[in-house]
């Protein structure tokens, strides 16, 4: 804690709220994700700290493009301790460490500012920081530990130059080495002490006259040992890392121009932020906005801090953003990049503190009385600062959104995968890939949020989450998702099926699971039924034509029909199945028409002899209290007319449907 800059009067309690304060934006902002499941690449990534030894992976990262030997370590032993990968556990470490970065966030710009009002800011605006949703949600995301150490050196390191403390020097050393195993962008942490170095030297030089070669040579001996050894310290890591097994990557710069302005965007991210919705104002590629807004939003920055006498801070951000986000705009493609949000994380301070810096600027206006102009300055970045935060917030709570509705499809996968068990074949049908916002939010990249890739096989959630590893297909048909009831855009999982496709895996699996699209943003992912041949006991409640017999129903409120068909023959093109609820007058209240397996199944692919598993969820929430029948039968969409329906003696039935529940709202079902 520091004192107050005001009247000198120690006041540690206000730190202390503000510090609480901080810790409880971070959590009402993210507390959502500690109910979440391993998503995305956690069972990969996850898996390779299961897999190998301690030795091994500080020894080779063979298998991927980094090396993170101490990260891995801390999984292993924390999937050690508590005997399983454990998703709150993984997920209350991101959000408390997200928390403490925004007060040690409030830390450094207190010491950098003095200001308190503007410490605060900066610190708010990180924890709402819009591109920190996926670091902070996602929980193999090394960049939020990184940035606690990054912060920690900075305050020890302008701790102990400024007080003249070595200890808290060599504090400052230890925790930028132990900050290069767990990302490779520790290696920038030289550079940066380097830019804080030069700030304090402003500040010790002051509004002085002395020539700054003399100043720098009577101060030499205070000040170039331990920026020197910091910056050794990453050169011997980059050296080590060059020399580690691992996988190649292209060996060629990429410097591609649209990644170069998406990175822009998190320095400028108001600005950007305030243009994206109007990208249709110039014509060309998304960021072609960008070479107008750009320039003009950073030479105010630089003239703002210029005229408010803290260009050298102003710097050390821009040295800070610049050389944790360049190495990617050099190696990385907009493919890659596009996708990964949680690159700003570890530069995210910096820009926080530009925007939030513009508070306490002491700019002098020419022709302006200095207390009107002094007021006249406040309101008015103070407008600019409640703006952003507005902004920031809300394109968080889009995010989390975005997640709350797309956690429980994975937590559905993890359910039905495990009560299938381990030797079962399941298809899931447009299981979602990646969900974004249909409109943009910025000029360039999607933000979008990464539920289960493609590239991950389901079963591999399952398997982290309880051990149990069944085997998974995915395929998508889109002319049944619904999507266009669903706000958000969505890219499903697997190939388009054709119904030969479609036909053909679902009868090599033992069960189909069916993913539903809810204009609320929810998504879950219900079992539809199976096809299969073999014995059955034998019941009969009702045959349909010569198509199918219906042997079985269960229904289970608040929905749940259960119909086990077999199979005489295939279908006439267009036929298919109808159940209808109706109340005492026999009118339908409620109906459920549709082909077998939410529309998957086809009458007219049937063969004689396959049995149908068909799982139906009815819509009964809002009819009123009192007694329903569930009837079902069979008709031709084409025609209209209904198959005929006789029951097990061969009698017709009347009205072609058979009734197979009956049921009272409130009150528990009567299955026949």
């Amino acid at each position: 804690m520091v004192k107050s800059e005001g009247r000198g009067i120690n006041k540690p309690h206000i730190e202390w709220l503000i510090g609480a304060g901080l810790v409880v934006l971070a959590l009402a902002a993210y507390r959502a994700s500690l109910c979440y499941p391993f998503f995305w690449d956690d069972p990969t990534e996850l898996g390779r700290a299961q897999a190998r030894s301690i030795i091994h992976l500080f020894t080779t990262s063979r298998g991927y493009l980094y090396y993170r030997p101490l990260t891995f370590t801390v999984w292993k032993i924390i999937g050690a301790l508590q005997g399983r990968f454990d998703p709150l556990t993984f997920h209350l470490i991101q959000v408390v460490t997200h928390a403490l970065n925004g007060v040690l966030t409030y830390a450094l710009a207190r010491r950098l500012v003095g200001q308190r009002s503007v410490a605060t800011a900066a610190a708010v605006l990180f924890v709402l920081y819009p591109s920190s949703y996926q670091a902070v949600t996602w929980v193999v995301v090394a960049q939020l530990q990184l940035t606690t150490l990054l912060l920690g050196t900075l305050i020890a390191y302008y701790d102990g130059r400024v007080r003249r403390n070595r200890r808290l020097l060599w504090i400052s050393l230890v925790l930028t080495v132990v900050a290069l195993p767990v990302h490779e962008n520790g290696i920038t942490f030289g550079l940066i002490v380097a830019g804080l170095e030069g700030v304090i030297l402003c500040q010790e030089r002051g509004a002085g006259s002395e020539n700054w070669i003399k100043f720098l040579l009577r101060r030499a001996s205070r000040w170039w040992p331990f920026p020197t050894l910091h910056l050794l310290a990453c050169i011997a890591f980059f050296t080590l890392w060059l020399f580690i097994p691992k996988d190649t990557s292209p060996a060629h710069l990429w410097f591609e121009p649209a990644v170069g302005w998406y990175l822009l965007q998190g320095f400028i991210w108001p600005v950007a932020g305030a243009i994206g919705p109007w990208l249709a104002w110039l014509p060309g590629p998304a960021w072609r906005p960008l070479v107008v807004v750009a320039p003009i939003t950073l030479g105010w920055l630089l003239v703002a801090h210029w005229r408010g006498r803290q260009l050298p801070l102003f710097f050390l951000c821009v040295l800070w953003f610049a050389v944790t986000e360049v190495p990617v705009w050099a190696a990385q493609g907009i493919g890659y990049v596009g996708l990964a949000p949680r690159l700003f994380y570890a530069s995210s301070p910096a820009a926080a503190l530009v925007w939030a810096g513009l508070l306490g600027l002491d700019i002098r206006l020419p022709l302006v009385g200095s207390r009107l102009g002094n007021w006249g300055r406040k309101i008015g970045t103070g407008t600019l600062v409640i703006i952003v935060t507005w902004q920031s917030a809300v394109f968080v709570g889009v995010r989390n959104h975005m997640y709350a509705g797309a956690m429980p499809a994975v937590w559905d996968v993890v359910r039905h995968g495990t009560a299938t068990g381990a030797q079962a074949k399941l298809l899931f049908v447009n299981a979602p890939d990646r969900i974004a916002a249909r409109e943009p939010e910025y000029p360039v990249g999607d933000f979008l949020v990464v539920v289960m890739p493609i590239d991950v096989e389901l079963g591999s959630y399952v398997a982290l989450h309880t051990g149990v590893h069944p085997a998974t297909q995915s395929l998508s048909v889109p002319e049944l998702a619904g999507l266009d009831r669903y706000p958000y855009h969505v890219n499903m999982r697997g190939v388009i099926a054709q119904p030969d496709t479609l036909t053909q895996a679902i009868r090599a699996v033992d069960r189909v699971f069916f993913t539903e699209y809810h204009p609320d943003g929810m998504i879950r992912i219900m079992e539809a039924g199976s096809v299969f041949t073999g014995l059955v006991p034998i019941k009969l409640l009702a045959t349909f034509g010569n198509v199918l017999q219906l042997q079985e129903a269960a229904f289970e409120a608040p929905g749940r029909l259960v119909l086990q068909w077999t199979c005489l023959g295939p279908g006439a093109p267009n036929d298919t199945i109808f159940i209808h609820v109706t109340g005492k007058d026999g009118k339908p209240i409620v109906q459920a028409d549709g082909d077998p397996l939410r529309g998957l199944w086809l009458l007219d692919y049937c063969q004689a002899g396959e049995h149908i598993r068909d799982v139906r969820n009815l819509s009964l929430e809002d009819i009123p209290a009192g007694e329903y029948s569930i009837r079902v039968g069979a008709y031709n969409r084409a025609t209209a007319r209904r198959l005929q329906a006789r029951d097990a003696k061969g009698n017709a039935i009347l009205d072609d449907s058979v009734t197979v529940a009956a049921w009272r709202k409130p009150g528990t079902s009567l299955s026949r």
